[in-house]
């Protein structure tokens, strides 16, 4: 069955609201301080949605707009940081490096991911003052976050994959949105 087109109205009315539904997710995560990077990591869902329903420009619009007002308004600033400077673009990064053949979207995943991770670690440790406790080997534990941090967003990035597949080949169809949209 084919797509309905959506208007240019409709599609900026969607982003306004999905980009919302994104300012509360990250309000929640710099009050609930405990579950910040998951409900920050939680708006790659509407990200992805926005990506594969609305398409085009509107999603780095959608980015755009969420980081600024996270930026601004949220009273932890973690959480708009990390959205800021990877969970917001990356679905896009995502659906581009996914057009290569596998090896090179893996390698340019995980190009991205770590230099994200970097980049998020040196403003939480300049910016925000967050640094590791206790007497440890700051080299060890940069070596250690690293490495958790690539196991983690390789199981990252596969769950996503297969949630994609999921919704394109299942939910989207049981949701109703397929109608909707």
């Amino acid at each position: 069955m084919a797509r309905k087109k959506l208007s240019r109205t409709k599609k900026l009315a969607l982003c306004g609201v999905l980009s919302s539904l994104q300012v509360v997710i990250l309000y929640f995560s710099s009050v609930f301080s405990i579950i910040d990077l998951t409900l920050a990591a939680l708006t790659v869902f509407v990200m992805i949605f926005s990506v594969i329903e609305i398409g085009g420009k509107y999603p780095f619009v959608m980015y755009a707009v969420v980081s600024t007002l996270a930026l601004i308004i949220l009273p932890q600033k973690f959480s708009a940081v990390v959205y800021a400077l990877f969970f917001g673009w990356y679905p896009m990064a995502k659906a581009l490096y996914e057009r290569f053949n596998p090896v090179v979207a893996w390698l340019l995943k995980f190009i991205t991911f770590n230099v994200s991770f970097i980049i998020i670690y040196k403003i939480c440790i300049s910016l925000l003052g967050l640094e590791a406790e206790g007497n440890m080997d700051t080299t060890v534990y940069k070596a250690v976050m690293l490495i958790l941090g690539n196991i983690a967003f390789l199981m990252f990035d596969i769950m996503l994959r297969l949630v994609i597949t999921l919704y394109r080949l299942r939910l989207r169809k049981q949701l109703g949105i397929d109608k909707l949209l």
